[in-house]
């Protein structure tokens, strides 16, 4: 039966993805303390990837038991207002009123990286940058930022 319905969802970029989280988790406390890049290691050190829903790989949502893909169209948050007509447009539904409420104001999410981190988020999330179609980071050359996000 579920087959008879338009079955979508949404993905993201798993680097941008994981600063987005740690952004997120730090928000409640109102402590926008710098992006650490230690901080930002020991979470994937220390945190049960699969037990956190906001970190466990994307590809775990998307596929069943068999490993075969459940859905009928994956859009990216990267390209989400063209991906959401494509949705409305298979639903044939009107195209949507879209407004983006909840901008993140963080630097470009590579600026957060080195090496052992892109390495670490490529280990953890490898299936999903395959499946996704996301490429890989190629190797930072040095730090640019650990610095305080821009916030408003």
């Amino acid at each position: 039966m579920i087959n008879q319905y338009f079955k979508f969802g949404f993905v993201r970029n798993p680097y941008d993805r994981f600063i987005s989280y740690y952004f997120f988790t730090q928000q409640p406390k109102n402590i926008l303390q710098a992006a650490n890049i230690d901080r930002l290691k020991n979470i994937l050190n220390k945190t049960n990837i699969e037990k956190t829903i906001l970190l466990r790989p994307q590809h775990k949502f998307l596929i069943n038991d068999e490993g075969l893909l459940v859905l009928d169209f994956i859009g990216k948050v990267e390209t989400f207002k063209e991906d959401l007509y494509t949705v409305f447009g298979k639903l044939n539904l009107p195209e949507p009123q879209y407004y983006q409420i909840n901008q993140s104001k963080h630097f470009n999410y590579l600026n957060y990286y080195d090496e052992e981190l892109i390495d670490m988020i490529n280990y953890y999330y490898k299936y999903d940058f395959e499946l996704l179609k996301y490429p890989f980071a190629e190797k930072i050359k040095e730090n640019k930022i650990f610095q305080e996000r821009p916030h408003k």
